[in-house]
């Protein structure tokens, strides 16, 4: 570690890859990274380390270390919010590709639209004043075009009562497979509580 440096608020960092690796399935050398906040450059400390990753200065940006099974990676720079904040395509590839090679699965599976379709799922999972637990699934047709979505959602077995909370109408639903199944017909840009 060399020290991390301040960057302007809003700024994006570039992180070029340098090289394929077993820890980016989902990138090739070249895609450019986006990180935000700070830049730190990183610095190899053994013979197994390997850099995955350079700052516009060809600094090390990303480090891969093998630790047990697994792999330990270093970014000197906060790429998960620079994904947030600008939605960057590589920077999303190289954290999803982190969650696959971890084993992690999604909570909320898109089906019945092409891959890359911009249909953003999300869930907010809570208890009431009761105690009783809720889940809330939050879907964003970002894109210009109507979709029909299905969404299958990991879930225990139960009975599920299913409701659009913006027209307080019943949304039918299936649990199939470890899975609450919904679908629903969306207008351009249409978001659905």
């Amino acid at each position: 570690e060399k020290g991390a440096q301040d960057v302007a608020e809003g700024a994006s960092i570039p992180i070029r890859i340098t090289q394929n690796h077993v820890t980016l399935p989902m990138l090739k050398p070249g895609d450019l990274l986006l990180g935000a906040r700070f830049q730190e450059t990183l610095e190899p400390l053994t013979e197994r380390a390997e850099v995955l990753g350079v700052f516009e200065d060809g600094s090390p940006a990303i480090i891969a270390h093998p630790y047990g099974n697994g792999w330990a990676i270093f970014a000197g720079t906060m790429l998960s919010l620079a994904f947030y904040k600008n939605g960057d395509t590589h920077t999303g590839s190289f954290l999803k590709g982190l969650t696959h090679l971890a084993g992690i699965e999604p909570p909320v599976k898109v089906k019945g639209i092409q891959p890359g379709t911009d249909l953003e799922p999300r869930l907010l999972q809570g208890s009431d004043a009761k105690g009783l637990p809720f889940t809330i699934l939050f879907a964003f047709n970002h894109t210009d075009q109507p979709l029909e979505p299905l969404f299958e959602i990991s879930m225990q077995e139960d009975e599920y009562q299913t409701m659009d909370l913006l027209t307080r109408k019943r949304v039918e639903n299936q649990y199939l497979d470890g899975q609450l199944v919904l679908q629903k017909a969306f207008a351009p840009r249409e978001i659905w509580v």
